[in-house]
This record gives C-alpha cells, sequence and structure tokens, in this order.
C-alpha cells in the first residue's frame, strides 16, 4: 500500500509537468494500477480483516468518512486550481499526499490485527488458534469465481468507480455556468 500511495503520488506530481497527451496517458497507465491498490481494494480489504463484529457499521463509518473528506478537499483544490493554476495545485496535492499518505500507511497500516498480536474487534478471545484460523479464512478461487457473489462485487466495484469518475468531472462542467467550479 504504501509503495503504491509513493507511486501514485510521485506520478501525480510529475503530470505538472506533462506537455502532451501522451505524458497524460502514461499517468493514466501508472493511476489505473495503482489506484486499486489505494483507493478500491484496502478499506473493505482491511475492515474486514480487523472486524468480525460491527463489519458494515465501520465500513459505512469510514465510507462516510472518506465522502466528508472528498467533499472538503474538492473545493479546496479547486481554490487552488483557481490561484494558482494547475500545475502548482497538482505539485501542492502530490506533494501533501506524499507528506501524509506515505508516512502515515507505512506506520499504521497492518494487514491484520493478529501481526500485532491482537485479534479482530468482536472475536472470541480463545487465543492463538482463533488468529490462525482468521488468518487462514477465505474462499477458494475457483470457488468464488463460480459464485454469483463475486460478479456482483465486481459489479458493485464497476459502479463505484464510474460514480467517482462522474464525480470528479463535476467542477470541470460546473466552470462553464454561472456559479464556476469552486460550486461543482
Amino acid at each position: 500500500l504504501t509503495a503504491m500511495v509513493l507511486i501514485f503520488c510521485l506520478a501525480y506530481i510529475a503530470t505538472s509537468r506533462a506537455t502532451s497527451v501522451m505524458h497524460w496517458n502514461l499517468f493514466g497507465v501508472v493511476y489505473g494500477i495503482t489506484a486499486g491498490f489505494f483507493m478500491y481494494i484496502p478499506t473493505p480489504w482491511l475492515i474486514n480483516n480487523w472486524f468480525r463484529k460491527h463489519t458494515g457499521l465501520a465500513l459505512g463509518i469510514t465510507g462516510a468518512a472518506l465522502s466528508i473528506f472528498a467533499a472538503f478537499a474538492s473545493p479546496i483544490g479547486q481554490d487552488l486550481i483557481t490561484t494558482y493554476g494547475w500545475r502548482t495545485a497538482r505539485v501542492a496535492l502530490g506533494v501533501v499526499g506524499l507528506v501524509v499518505s506515505v508516512p502515515l500507511t507505512f506506520i499504521f497500516v497492518r494487514k491484520s490485527p493478529v501481526e500485532m498480536g491482537l485479534l479482530p474487534y468482536g472475536t472470541e478471545k480463545d487465543g492463538a488458534a482463533a488468529a490462525a484460523k482468521l488468518e487462514n479464512s477465505g474462499v477458494r478461487t475457483a470457488k468464488a469465481v463460480k459464485s454469483p457473489a463475486f460478479y456482483l462485487l465486481i459489479l458493485l466495484a464497476g459502479i463505484f468507480c464510474m460514480c467517482a469518475s462522474f464525480f470528479q468531472q463535476i467542477p470541470s462542467y460546473a466552470s462553464f455556468g454561472a456559479l464556476g467550479a469552486a460550486a461543482g
């Protein structure tokens, strides 16, 4: 996770020097590869590893917190673009990502509580046997691919990506109207 965030932030900063469509296409490849690792996969994966009880509540709180953060960050990013230009804004936002996200993921993110000698929230405290069982739990790939839930999960991930992409474009469309990009 830390490596993917680092690669993304460096590529994001590098786009501040983009002068051709090819630069943006290369960034799109880097973004496409890294985004799954830091945007879509870690939240449900980490929550499911750390919670056995109230997992849905934890996912809901996390989703709401991320949405609230995005609601505040987007106008700030737009204000940076309006005030300093898009190149400076990309450097500033990329540096913030580097300074905040890279150290925090390196220091605090662990695959599971078992790595720290803990059990997930809501697990019966029956010692190392429960921890080992949780660490090795899951569904085999062959069985998962035959399950309708697997394909519904892929569909849901696609819908999440489409919604995120849609909302990312709203300021661009709004900038042509009377309210401006910040309102969008």
